[in-house]
């Protein structure tokens, strides 16, 4: 709430980035690292970085044992790059380095192909048959229609997901396909509410029920009450959650 504070600070975080910009126009030749071999390690590096952070990326839509799978089919790549560099620079050769980078691909595809086996098969089946089922709206009449024929004897979970929310489908990958989770929401009325389209019906939805965002997790109790103490916003992992339905009532 300070506008010199906040100017001001604005103000030598840009100075701050422009001055490195400043001295490398002004020196030029004389502060920037001559090229060499030294560039093609660097490019490298900065490749395998990337392909890291692919992997880092892709964790939030993978199963674990798959994110496991492709950081260790990298280091295969890398360490046997490393190896093929070693003999290039001892031996001079271009075509041993080039059969040690196929060797590398080689065993870096053979390693995916066998894990994929068992899997595909078992790990992946068995989380699409052991997450929950919720009842799936995207507009107030059917959410209220849901409530009121809903079991008064049973508290209701409300869901806020969508199609683009990437920590939404991982609690329904590793969250909701825990097997205490899905005993526990087995006592309750599990309500989807599908916030995808982002509409103005939607956003009057999730501003009744204090939704800010996808993932959420509102708790309506037997009295028919919302407890606000218990809702949930952002991932949550199956501990957690589960500590959580132990209060709820």
């Amino acid at each position: 709430g300070n506008l010199v504070i906040g100017g001001g600070s604005l103000f030598f975080m840009g100075l701050g980035t422009g001055l490195p910009l400043l001295l490398i126009a002004v020196f030029g030749n004389k502060l920037l690292p001559k090229s060499g071999k030294w560039m093609e390690a660097v490019k490298y590096c900065f490749a395998y970085l990337m392909l890291l952070m692919a992997i880092y990326i892709s964790s939030r839509l993978l199963n674990g044992d798959w994110v496991k799978i492709l950081c260790g089919g990298l280091l295969l790549i890398i360490t046997l790059h490393l190896i093929a560099a070693t003999v290039k620079q001892s031996i001079n050769s271009k075509k041993i380095s080039i059969i040690m980078m196929l060797i590398a691909f080689t065993g870096a595809v053979y390693l995916v192909t066998i894990a994929s086996k068992s899997l595909y098969g078992n790990n992946i089946a068995t989380n699409k048959k052991n997450t929950l089922q919720f009842q799936v709206v995207d507009n107030k009449h059917d959410l209220e229609a849901i409530l009121s024929n809903a079991n008064k004897n049973m508290p209701v979970i409300l869901d806020f997901s969508a199609s683009w929310c990437l920590a939404c489908k991982e609690m329904e990958l590793t969250t909701f396909s825990d097997s205490r989770i899905i005993g526990s929401l087995m006592k309750y009325t599990r309500i989807r509410v599908d916030v995808t389209s982002n509409s103005p019906e939607i956003q009057k939805i999730e501003k009744a029920y204090g939704v800010f965002a996808p993932p959420s997790l509102v708790f309506i109790g037997q009295n028919g009450k919302v407890d606000n103490k218990s809702m949930v916003t952002g991932y949550i992992d199956a501990d957690k959650l589960h500590k959580i339905l132990q209060d709820v009532k």
